[in-house]
């Protein structure tokens, strides 16, 4: 698959610069009619490997994404957090957040 993927941008350059070539040569012939139908077709070709790099860089950023989203936390913050979560002491905890509060005997869940 990764050789396709740079094979195809070289496949149309190569058919936008002979498609260039032929509109070349159409003008030098005096048709000028298939000289603008050419020379539009290779722009075409060209714009082509312009949106194929794009959607290569955004398929590339979107796996990128995924890989990052699907690790484990790993900051010092996010490991306390992920350690205190399991064990809240009362009501109280959960609106401070596991910091500093006050516990009084009715707020307490066990």
């Amino acid at each position: 698959m990764n050789r396709l993927v740079h094979a195809l941008p070289a496949a149309y350059a190569a058919g936008a610069l002979y498609l260039a070539h032929l509109a070349t040569v159409s003008q030098q012939h005096g048709s000028t009619t298939r000289t603008v139908g050419l020379g539009a077709c290779s722009l075409l070709l060209a714009l082509a490997i312009a949106h194929h790099a794009y959607s290569r860089d955004q398929t590339r950023q979107a796996r990128t994404d995924l890989e990052r989203a699907s690790r484990p936390l790993t900051t010092a913050q996010d490991l306390t957090v992920a350690d205190l979560l399991p064990v809240p002491c009362c009501e109280a905890w959960w609106t401070a957040a596991g910091g500093e509060h006050h516990c009084t005997r009715k707020d307490q869940t066990t």
